[in-house]
């Protein structure tokens, strides 16, 4: 008996620590999984992308990005997320961010700006990306 009662109490406890600390749970462990995939699929979009034309590169520089002639939009299917990795797959999830039903259209790492093929980046929405370049 004494031993269920401590087991009880050990899951009690462990989810008391998920229930209160889940902020901390997410910033000191998911965050910086995230953060580093992210750079990863910079890194790759850069490498890969299409950089922005001369009138492109002039909005961008009316927005306040530093280095338009960095930026780089990487043409895709479908904008890219972790899913291979399960607590970040459950967390976009949980965020809205992918899921039955969400649309990704386009996506913004660092520099690089992936977006569906299908989309028609005219000038509201190119700008509407620019904003949340670095």
């Amino acid at each position: 008996m004494k031993t269920v009662k401590l087991l009880s109490l050990i899951i009690i406890s462990l989810l008391f620590v998920l229930v209160f600390f889940h902020q901390k749970v997410i910033s000191l462990t998911l965050l910086p999984q995230y953060t580093g995939w992210a750079h990863t699929i910079e890194e790759q979009g850069l490498k890969v992308g299409i950089g922005l034309s001369e009138q492109e590169q002039a909005r961008a520089k009316e927005i306040g990005i530093k280095y338009p002639k960095k930026v780089k939009t990487v043409y895709v299917e479908e904008v890219t997320f972790p899913y291979e990795h399960f607590a970040l797959k459950t967390l976009g999830e949980t965020l809205g961010f992918i899921g039955e039903g969400v649309i990704n259209n386009a996506q913004v790492f660092g520099y690089t700006i992936y977006v569906r093929n299908d989309l028609d980046s005219n000038k509201p929405k190119l700008a509407h990306e620019l904003v949340r370049v670095l």
